[in-house]
Parts: structure tokens; sequence; C-alpha cells
């Protein structure tokens, strides 16, 4: 499932034409190395890695966010104000949510309030298992765009489970990955024919403006 939604987005949203620069392998390469470290997946540092701008970053990740045709959800959290919180992330349960609290020190926060804090970060969705196997294009076929991979030198070959337990034991598990702001999410949530891409963002979008507007009213 993880191939065909891959490809699926990568062939549907010409993702080619869009990003020269990136291939299908260095979106796969990028997402296994990092999903097996990491909690979240970083459009910050597949922007740096792959020597495209931050804005083109985020709005490729948005075409990796495509609902249940998807391989990213989308999380949205602030920070609670009070430094004596030990865990100070606060996330959305679901974006309908008008009031939210902090589980540690209780402080309730209104939509209204936090909306310029409001960052988001990308996560591979927990239905989606990545295969051990790296795929490639296969030349011989036009019409596949996957083969096994075979004799991949040593540092490409994948990780045996056990060693990735251990690196992973040892490393961050990517909780205080940097999340990106909002109004960035919102302004790259854009197509070339100017429709949203995610239509969750979309909705988020329209909530956070119909609060400012009756705000201002």
């Amino acid at each position: 499932m993880y191939y065909k939604k891959l490809e699926h987005i990568y062939r549907s949203q010409d993702i080619k034409s869009l990003f020269p620069k990136i291939t299908i392998e260095k979106i796969d390469l990028f997402i296994r190395k990092t999903d097996a470290f990491s909690t979240f997946i970083s459009p910050y540092k597949f922007a740096m890695e792959n020597g495209i701008t931050i804005n083109e970053s985020v709005k490729l990740f948005m075409y990796l966010t495509y609902e249940d045709d998807g391989l990213f959800d989308t999380i949205f959290y602030f920070e609670c104000s009070r430094s004596s919180c030990h865990s100070s992330r606060i996330y959305f349960s679901n974006i309908d949510e008008d009031v939210l609290h902090c589980d540690e020190c209780g402080k309730r926060y209104s939509l209204q309030t936090i909306r310029p804090y409001i960052k988001v970060l990308f996560k591979l969705k927990d239905d989606i298992d990545i295969p051990n196997e790296i795929l490639t294009k296969k030349k011989s076929d036009p019409n596949s765009t996957y083969q096994a991979l075979e004799g991949l030198p040593d540092h490409l070959k994948p990780e045996s489970p056990s060693s990735l337990t251990e690196f992973s034991q040892a490393h961050d598990e990517g909780d205080d990955s940097e999340g990106v702001d909002i109004d960035l999410v919102f302004k790259e949530n854009i197509n070339k024919k100017g429709n949203p891409i995610s239509p969750l963002v979309e909705r988020f979008k329209k909530k956070v403006m119909e609060i400012q507007t009756s705000h201002v009213k």
C-alpha cells in the first residue's frame, strides 16, 4: 500500500513537473530513513537535503497529505504558555475544537487566542507500513515504476530490525521536531489551479478565518 499510494500521488499530481529536482526515489528514501528513527517527518530537513526552498518542501508535503489517499497525517499543536509545564505541547485531537487545555497544568485556551502560535507537524499514517525492500525505477518497463533494487552498496542496504531498534532507543524519537507555522501551511496548500490540496487543512483555515472575522465584528 505504501508504494501504491506514493506512486499514485507522484503520477496523478505530476510531482516530477512541479518539483524537477525531486524524484520518487528521493521521497521514498527520505521517508524511509526518517520514519525509522523519528516520530515526525520534517519538511525543513527535506528542503535542506534536497536543495529546495522550505516553501517548495511544505507544498510537496501537502501533496503527500491527501486525506485517505495520502501518506502523511497533519498534526496541529501549540505550546502551553506556562514554563513550569514539562511537556508544553498541546495537540489538537480534531480541528473542530474551539477550546483546548493543557493536560499538565489545566490552563484553558481559546482557538482565537492561540491562532498565531499554531504549528503543524507531519507524521506517517499509522496504517501504513514501509516494506523492507528498497525499490527503484524499472528501466526495462516504462509502465512499471518500481522493481526490487539488487546489489546495493552496504551503506544503502536496509538496516536489520534489531539495528533499527537499537538506534531508535539511543536517539530522540522526534517529538522535538520543529513544526511549520500554520500560515505557511495555509499558503502552500494551493495547487497550480488555485484549488486546495488538502481538504482537512482548508477546512481548518476556514474555521480560523471565521473566528477572526467574528472577533473583528
